[in-house]
């Protein structure tokens, strides 16, 4: 006597979007990791930025430092926008247009803009002005530019 078991096209549904679910989890995940990583390496490069006493390094430091904050931004946000396409194939799975356990996203990357999101955009803009002001505090470079302006005026 033979066992067969019989799926459903709807029992097939429901793991393809569990398919799904785990890789926009996995994602969300990374997304959220990278963001961590940058909170760490970015305080790591602000400790010796602030100690350093060479003024001559500190254009040096300030430009790994914009390095840095753009190569965190630019991977998170392909990260959040890899998301977004596996979210609109969520949806459009659900309605049934695709074949189950198709994992690409020709149209849909096509279709979904490349926005760099706004969402994570606070931290990184947020560390670029705190690494520009600790830049100008450090090389005294604003009281030179004080002393230049006032010396024009005499």
């Amino acid at each position: 006597m033979t066992i067969e078991k019989k799926t459903s096209s709807s029992e097939i549904n429901v793991e393809y979007l569990k398919m799904i679910e785990k890789v926009i989890e996995r994602l969300a995940n990374n997304a959220f990791t990278i963001q961590n990583w940058f909170i760490i390496v970015f305080g790591g490069l602000a400790a010796i930025f602030l100690k350093q006493e060479n003024f001559h390094l500190t254009g040096y430091i300030f430009s790994l430092g914009v390095l840095i904050i753009l190569t965190f931004y630019l991977t998170h946000a392909h990260y959040l926008w890899l998301e977004c396409c596996y979210r609109q194939k969520y949806n459009r799975a659900r309605k049934g247009e695709y074949e189950p356990f198709d994992m690409e996203l020709g149209d849909i990357k096509q279709k979904t803009s490349r926005r760099f999101s706004s969402g994570p955009l606070w931290i990184y803009v947020g560390a670029f002005i705190c690494l520009l002001l600790t830049a100008i505090i450090n090389t005294d470079w604003l009281h030179q530019l004080w002393a230049c302006f006032c010396s024009l005026g005499e």
